[in-house]
């Protein structure tokens, strides 16, 4: 049973190192953000803080106020999500709160211009929602749905927006990143949720992808947001519980006989926007849904020989080479800003550099030289376990210009006892003028809800 509230005090408190310069928290007061700003330990180096002034001249990108359009953004999502919950408040029996959710959707989320990935902070049984009821059910709760929607609705849901019925009275963006990559913005961070009944504050992380629209605005076209690991760090579950279905255009997949991990979802091609102020395609063959599927695939790749090279020499340094290998193919830093949150990464969340990822990958031991963070434990040799298998299992793949979305759950097979650990992910990718790889420009990786709760 996941409670709306996860007291912040009793994460762990992230007071270590200076803060990064362009983390910022929005609307708070100034003792509020030294509390934020302690929670959230960063490790940039600066050396690519500068590469999206690079990346327009290069790429002849118009010019806009990205980062102020996606604070704009967050703004207005903040006061949606406050304004639902006031008009529940103000009457819990009306379904006025449904119509000023409906608008704030409809306003806020690209539904209407093309396809959108979202993965709800609390979404388990329906992980997935890429339709616009769907996002509706999330936000104003299963039984609001049946009685001011006429249906439509998703039983596990209790309704975000007002916190199951509490409401919630402040919310809070504390940005670790924001990036830019043509018409697209990417943002990182926590978010704060104010609990209005009990005063309990909750912590998220989240993950937006946004679209800049012919008009100006920014609609939001991806967007993953997650509870932090729970502490300690888990271990793979011994007999998996029955596993989310993965949702595809609305649908239910058949998940098979209880217990069994999800069949894998139909293809979807991936939709492309047109018209006044979108992008044409941009992707001749291969097309862009073939090199995500290319890209995922050397992910898992790295992912299995880095244990496998592990096995064979233990401490031996060639399982380290292929990491920084692997992660200087499949990710693009020192070309521009990457946003990685790591499933397992709690007390440094955000992992901006290369050695964050690094540290991440390998662990500690294999890191402290080069400044590597005392949590990791390793996850691409799963703490010295290593993984035997990885498998991809896409929800959906968008593709808007030189940039690819994909969100789904990928699993991970203990190389020690063969059980199965499923895990959320969202990933951002940037298709390079030169060669027309896709290289990781943000990655968000979580583990369900209720796991280890």
């Amino acid at each position: 049973m996941i409670n709306y509230s996860v007291v912040l005090t009793g994460l762990v408190t992230l007071g270590l190192g200076k803060p990064l310069a362009g983390a910022e928290c929005l609307d708070c007061g100034s003792e509020e953000e030294t509390v934020l700003l302690q929670r959230m330990k960063s490790s940039e180096d600066h050396t690519a803080l500068e590469a999206d002034q690079w990346r327009w001249q290069q790429h002849g990108y118009p010019k806009w106020d990205c980062e102020d359009d996606v604070r704009e953004a967050q703004q207005d999502w903040k006061d949606a999500i406050l304004d639902i919950s006031a008009a529940y408040r103000e009457n819990t029996s009306s379904g006025d709160f449904v119509t000023v959710a409906t608008d704030a959707i409809a306003n806020l989320y690209g539904y209407d211009i093309g396809p959108v990935i979202f993965k709800p902070t609390l979404a388990e049984e329906d992980p997935f929602r890429p339709t616009f009821d769907g996002a509706l059910s999330y936000f104003v709760g299963n039984d609001a749905m049946q009685a001011f929607n006429g249906g439509g609705g998703i039983p596990e849901d209790k309704g975000f927006a007002i916190a199951g019925g509490d409401t919630w009275s402040k919310v809070l963006f504390f940005n670790d990143q924001i990036s830019c990559v043509g018409d697209v913005a990417l943002a990182q961070g926590y978010y704060y949720f104010k609990n209005a009944t009990s005063g309990v504050e909750t912590g998220v992380e989240y993950t937006f992808a946004y679209k800049k629209m012919w008009e100006g605005e920014l609609k939001i076209i991806a967007h993953h947001s997650s509870l932090p690991a729970p502490l300690p760090d888990p271990t793979p579950i011994s007999t998996p519980a029955p596993a989310p279905i993965l949702v595809q255009e609305g649908k239910k997949g058949d998940a098979g006989k209880t217990g069994a991990w999800p069949m894998k979802p139909w293809p979807v091609k991936p939709l492309w926007w047109r018209g006044r102020g979108n992008f044409k395609r941009s992707y001749n063959a291969p097309s862009c849904e073939d090199r995500v599927a290319a890209a995922q695939e050397e992910w898992k790749d790295a992912i299995l020989s880095i244990s496998a090279a592990y096995l064979q020499g233990g401490t031996n340094s060639s399982y380290e080479q292929l990491a920084v290998d692997a992660i200087s193919k499949l990710y693009n830093y020192g070309e521009s800003k990457v946003l990685f949150k790591p499933t397992l990464a709690i007390e440094d969340p955000f992992r901006e550099n290369f050695i964050g990822a690094a540290s991440y990958f390998l662990g500690y031991n294999a890191t402290e030289e080069q400044g590597g963070f005392p949590e990791d434990k390793g996850f691409a040799i799963n703490a010295g376990k290593t993984w035997s298998a990885v498998e991809f299992a896409n929800n959906q793949t968008i593709c808007v210009g030189d940039v690819a979305l994909a969100q789904g759950y990928y699993y991970f097979t203990d190389g020690v006892t063969g059980n199965e650990t499923g895990v959320e992910y969202t990933f951002a990718y940037e298709k390079m003028k030169k060669t027309g790889q896709l290289k990781i420009i943000a990655h968000h990786s979580s583990l369900p809800a209720s796991f280890g709760r």
